[in-house]
C-alpha cells in the first residue's frame, strides 16, 4: 500500500533515532534536469512559457479592452524575462530591442518579440499587432523599457 512520501521519510527518520525529516532535495543532486540556458549551453536561450499576467491581459483584450494592455505589460517586463546564456547576450538583446524601439521600426520590434517571446505573441492576433504595438511603445516612451 502506497502511504505518501512524507510517510517513507518519517518512518526512514525514525528508525534512524531522529525526529527530523531529511531536506527534500537530499539524493536528486547527482539526477537533476537542468532547469534554465545557463546550465545548459547549447540551449536556445528563448523564453518559452506565457507568465500569467500576460494570459490575463490578453483574455482581457479578446473581451474588447484591445490589445496595447497586453503589449505595455510585456514590454515593462522583458528586462527581466529575456532568457540569456552568458550575460553579454542579454545585454546585446536587449540593446538591439531599444535600438528599434528608438527608430519606430514596427516589423523589427515584432520580430525581436516574436523570436524573444513566441508562445507570448501567439496570444496576439496578426490583426491586432499594430494595437499591440502601441502598448509597447508607451511603455518605451514613459521609460518602462530596459
Amino acid at each position: 500500500m502506497w502511504r505518501g512520501m512524507a510517510n517513507a521519510s518519517r518512518q526512514s527518520a525514525t528508525a534512524r533515532g531522529s525526529n527530523s525529516l531529511p531536506p527534500l532535495h537530499a539524493g536528486l543532486e547527482e539526477n537533476a534536469m537542468p532547469t534554465n540556458a545557463t546550465e545548459r549551453p547549447d540551449a536556445p536561450a528563448v523564453f518559452r512559457g506565457v507568465p500569467t499576467y500576460f494570459r490575463a491581459c490578453c483574455a482581457e483584450a479578446r473581451g474588447g479592452l484591445g490589445y496595447d494592455h497586453p503589449g505595455w505589460h510585456l514590454a515593462i517586463h522583458v528586462d527581466g524575462m529575456v532568457e540569456w546564456n552568458e550575460p553579454e547576450e542579454r545585454d546585446a538583446k536587449l540593446d538591439e530591442l531599444r535600438e528599434l524601439l528608438d527608430r519606430a521600426d514596427d516589423e523589427g520590434v515584432l520580430a525581436w518579440l516574436r523570436r524573444e517571446f513566441p508562445s507570448c505573441m501567439r496570444l496576439v492576433p496578426r490583426r491586432r499587432q499594430r494595437q499591440f504595438l502601441r502598448g509597447v511603445y508607451r511603455a518605451h516612451d514613459d521609460g518602462r523599457v530596459i
